[in-house]
């Protein structure tokens, strides 16, 4: 009993299992000097009254409360971090895919206009070819022969053949 009196209530409930150890030791060697072996002891209750009691009930509540507190807090700013960070990741992704896409459509655009420039000066070639191989003259130019070839490819029965500033004496 005398250690009992050595702590304050507080150290009861906050240092519960060092006030229990030290009863045990003291116990112990009381008992012993009287032949008693004394193998445990467990500190069950602590009648304290009851108005410090609810006291120190509402301050490890209040404890729990705001650890939990604190700790949702954290979960929180982590949470708001890591949405940043997928935001920054998908705004960068966002940009690497245009920027992608932008050099993809330049370079096809510059491919294709370098075969349109290709295929209009093996066309030009050819028909300056065509036009000498055949002997155009001023009154029958190449666009003539052009206008012919459409012409003679329609069918027969396509409705609506009309036939301007074709020279008919033509002969190709």
């Amino acid at each position: 009993m005398e250690t009992a009196g050595d702590y304050e209530a507080k150290a009861y409930w906050e240092n519960r299992t060092d006030v229990g150890s030290e009863m045990f030791n003291n116990l112990k060697r009381e008992l012993g000097k009287v032949n008693t072996d004394v193998s445990g002891f467990m500190l069950l209750k602590i009648d304290l009254p009851d108005t410090y009691e609810a006291a120190i009930v509402q301050t490890e509540v209040t404890k729990q409360q705001q650890q939990t507190y604190m700790i949702t807090r954290d979960v929180n700013e982590t949470q708001q971090v890591t949405e940043n960070i997928k935001a920054m990741s998908l705004a960068n992704i966002t940009m690497i895919n245009a920027n992608a896409s932008k050099i993809a459509t330049q370079i096809v655009n510059n491919g294709n206009g370098k075969v349109a420039k290709q295929n209009i000066e093996y066309v030009t070639l050819a028909l300056m070819n065509v036009t000498q191989e055949l002997g155009f003259t001023a009154s029958t130019s190449i666009l003539d022969y052009f206008l012919y070839q459409k012409l003679s490819g329609l069918r027969e029965d396509t409705p609506n053949k009309l036939q301007i500033g074709l020279n008919t004496t033509m002969q190709i």
